[in-house]
C-alpha cells in the first residue's frame, strides 16, 4: 500500500508539473461550461487573473463566443470522445482575438470535461502575410511577364527589321564590289583590286554577323522539341559538316565509341557541335596540324560530350574563358584568326535551350577541352513528348 501511495504522489505530482509548465493551456469545465481548474498559461493566454475567477464565472462562450464546437463535436464529447485538435477564434478578456488550436475529452462521469488551448495567432498572421506578398509577387511577375511579351514582341520585330533593312544593302554592296573586281581593266593597279576584294569580303562578314544574330535570337524564343539522340550520329553529321575546313586544314579527327544518346534537340545540337568542331580546327598555331577528339563521358544520368584539340589554349583569366561564350567576344584580331564572334555564344545558347550546359577547360595534353552536357536518353521518361519551356 505504501508502494502505490508513493507511485500516486509521484504521478499527481509529475501530473501537476505538465499542467503548470506553461507550454500549453489547461483548464477543466464542468458540465454547465463553466470554467473550473486552470493553470497560468491557460490564464495568460486569455488575458485573465485568478482575481476575475473569484468575482465571476467563465464559461465556454465567454472564451469561444461562436461556440467551442460544431454539432458533431459536441455530440462526440457527450458520447464520451475526444476532439480535437481544432482551430477556433477565441475572446480574450480585453476584447482582443486570438486563433487558437484546442482539443477536449470527457474527465469525470459528472460531465467535466478538460481542454488544452494553444496560441497559433502570430503562425496565422504570418501565413496570411505570406498570402498576401504571393498575390502580390504573383501580381507583379504577371505583369513583367506582360511586359516582357512586348518587349520580346518589339525585339522579334527589329529582328525581322534588321534582317530585311540591313541585308538588302549589304547585298548590293557585295554584289557592286564583286562587278568591280570582274570589270577593273588588267593595268589596274594592286592596291586598287586589294580595296574592291576589302569591300566585298566586308559585306559578306557583316552578312554573316546579322544572321548569327539573328540565329541567337531564334534559339532564345524556339520551341525545341527534344528526342533521344545518339552521340555518333550527331558527332558523324557535325564532322560533315566541317568536312571541307577539316580537309583543307589537314586534320587528324578521332572519335571514341560508346557514345550514349542523349535527350536533345538533333539539328540544334549538331550545330553546337560543328562550331565546336569548326573551333578547334581553326585555332591551332600557324603551320600546325590540328588534332581534334570527340569522346563522352556518363555520370549520375547526364552524358558530357567532350571535343578536345591540340591547339592554341586558353587564356588563363577565369573572366576571359567567360567572355569566351558571348557574341563578339574574340580573344585574338580577325587578322589572325578568321570569324564573326558568334560561333561559341550560338552553341552556348542552343545547348542551354535544350536545358544543358556549356563549358571548357584546359586539355591535360595541350589544348582545349570543350564539353556539352546533356541528360541521357535513357534517364529521362515520355522522352518523345518532352520539350523545353518557352519563354
Amino acid at each position: 500500500i505504501q508502494r502505490l501511495l508513493r507511485r500516486l504522489r509521484r504521478s499527481e505530482r509529475t501530473l501537476q508539473r505538465i499542467t503548470q509548465s506553461g507550454l500549453v493551456g489547461i483548464a477543466v469545465f464542468d458540465r454547465r461550461r463553466v470554467l473550473r481548474e486552470f493553470n497560468d498559461a491557460f490564464l495568460d493566454l486569455f488575458g485573465y487573473t485568478r482575481g476575475d475567477l473569484l468575482t465571476r464565472h467563465i464559461t465556454i462562450d465567454d472564451l469561444a463566443p461562436e461556440g467551442p464546437a460544431s454539432p458533431e463535436h459536441r455530440a462526440a464529447l457527450a458520447a464520451g470522445r475526444s476532439i480535437g485538435p481544432i482551430e477556433r477564434e477565441c475572446v480574450r478578456r480585453d476584447g482582443s482575438r486570438i486563433t487558437v488550436l484546442a482539443g477536449a475529452g470527457p474527465l469525470t462521469e459528472e460531465g467535466d470535461i478538460i481542454a488544452f488551448a494553444v496560441d497559433v495567432t502570430a503562425q496565422r498572421r504570418a501565413e496570411a502575410e505570406v498570402r498576401r506578398l504571393n498575390a502580390t509577387l504573383e501580381a507583379q511577375v504577371e505583369q513583367r511577364t506582360a511586359e516582357l511579351r512586348d518587349l520580346t514582341g518589339q525585339l522579334e520585330a527589329f529582328a525581322r527589321n534588321v534582317s530585311h533593312d540591313l541585308r538588302a544593302p549589304l547585298r548590293a554592296i557585295e554584289g557592286f564590289a564583286t562587278i568591280v573586281q570582274e570589270r577593273l581593266p588588267p593595268e589596274a593597279d594592286e592596291q586598287c583590286r586589294h580595296a574592291a576584294a576589302r569591300i566585298a569580303d566586308a559585306a559578306a562578314r557583316m552578312e554573316r554577323m546579322i544572321l548569327g544574330l539573328l540565329e541567337i535570337s531564334r534559339l532564345a524564343r524556339s520551341r525545341l522539341p527534344l528526342e533521344p539522340v545518339p552521340l555518333a550520329d550527331a558527332a558523324a553529321e557535325a564532322l560533315a559538316a566541317q568536312s571541307q575546313p577539316l580537309r583543307a586544314a589537314g586534320a587528324d579527327v578521332r572519335t571514341e565509341s560508346g557514345m550514349p544518346a542523349v535527350l536533345a534537340h538533333r539539328q540544334v545540337l549538331v550545330q553546337a557541335l560543328s562550331n565546336l568542331v569548326g573551333n578547334a580546327a581553326k585555332f591551332v598555331p600557324p603551320g600546325e596540324r590540328p588534332r581534334v577528339t570527340i569522346r563522352a563521358e556518363q555520370h549520375d544520368g547526364t552524358a558530357r560530350l567532350i571535343v578536345e584539340d591540340a591547339g592554341i589554349g586558353l587564356p588563363p583569366a577565369p573572366e576571359a574563358r567567360e567572355r569566351i561564350f558571348r557574341p563578339f567576344a574574340r580573344l585574338h584580331g580577325r587578322e589572325a584568326y578568321e570569324g564573326t564572334g558568334l560561333g561559341l555564344a550560338m552553341a552556348k545558347a542552343g545547348v542551354e535551350r535544350m536545358g544543358g550546359r556549356i563549358g571548357v577547360e584546359d586539355n591535360p595534353g595541350g589544348g582545349s577541352r570543350f564539353w556539352i552536357e546533356l541528360p541521357l536518353a535513357s534517364a529521362g521518361s515520355d522522352t518523345s513528348s518532352r520539350s523545353n519551356a518557352e519563354p
